[in-house]
Protein backbone atom coordinates (compact mmCIF):
# COMPACT_ATOMS: atom_id res chain seq x y z
CA UNK A 1 0.00 0.00 0.00
CA UNK A 2 2.82 2.35 1.05
CA UNK A 3 4.50 1.71 -2.57
CA UNK A 4 1.38 2.26 -4.60
CA UNK A 5 0.83 5.99 -2.60
CA UNK A 6 4.58 6.68 -3.49
CA UNK A 7 4.35 5.50 -6.89
CA UNK A 8 1.58 8.04 -7.24
CA UNK A 9 2.89 10.46 -5.36
CA UNK A 10 5.75 10.49 -8.09
CA UNK A 11 4.00 10.11 -10.83
CA UNK A 12 1.97 12.79 -10.04
CA UNK A 13 5.15 14.90 -9.70
CA UNK A 14 6.83 14.48 -12.47
CA UNK A 15 3.33 15.32 -14.27
CA UNK A 16 3.53 18.62 -12.75
CA UNK A 17 7.22 19.12 -13.08
CA UNK A 18 6.92 18.46 -17.03
CA UNK A 19 3.67 20.08 -17.64
CA UNK A 20 4.91 22.96 -15.93
CA UNK A 21 7.61 23.85 -17.52
CA UNK A 22 7.42 26.07 -21.19
CA UNK A 23 8.89 25.30 -24.20
CA UNK A 24 11.97 26.14 -25.78
CA UNK A 25 12.57 27.72 -28.86
CA UNK A 26 15.72 28.13 -31.13
CA UNK A 27 16.45 29.81 -33.78
CA UNK A 28 17.89 27.57 -36.52
CA UNK A 29 19.94 29.43 -39.39
CA UNK A 30 21.49 27.68 -42.29
CA UNK A 31 23.95 29.11 -44.53
CA UNK A 32 23.78 27.65 -48.02
CA UNK A 33 26.04 30.10 -49.76
CA UNK A 34 28.75 27.74 -50.04
CA UNK A 35 29.55 24.11 -50.41
CA UNK A 36 32.23 21.75 -49.11
CA UNK A 37 34.46 21.13 -51.72
CA UNK A 38 36.76 19.09 -50.13
CA UNK A 39 36.38 14.91 -50.47
CA UNK A 40 35.69 13.10 -47.34
CA UNK A 41 38.25 10.57 -46.34
CA UNK A 42 37.38 7.20 -46.10
CA UNK A 43 38.88 3.81 -45.25
CA UNK A 44 39.09 0.52 -47.37
CA UNK A 45 40.00 -2.30 -45.50
CA UNK A 46 41.52 -5.50 -47.18
CA UNK A 47 39.09 -7.82 -45.92
CA UNK A 48 40.41 -10.98 -47.84
CA UNK A 49 43.46 -12.33 -46.62
CA UNK A 50 45.51 -15.92 -47.20
CA UNK A 51 44.33 -18.13 -50.24
CA UNK A 52 41.47 -15.34 -50.96
CA UNK A 53 43.54 -12.60 -51.65
CA UNK A 54 45.35 -14.16 -54.42
CA UNK A 55 42.56 -14.60 -56.44
CA UNK A 56 41.63 -11.03 -56.54
CA UNK A 57 43.99 -7.97 -58.31
CA UNK A 58 45.46 -5.71 -55.41
CA UNK A 59 45.40 -2.99 -57.99
CA UNK A 60 43.04 -1.57 -60.67
CA UNK A 61 43.35 -1.98 -63.60
CA UNK A 62 44.93 -6.03 -63.32
CA UNK A 63 48.50 -5.62 -65.10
Amino acid sequence: MLRRTFFRILVTLAAVVTLSTPPAFALVELNLNKGNVEPMPIAVTDFLQGSSARRFPTSWPPT
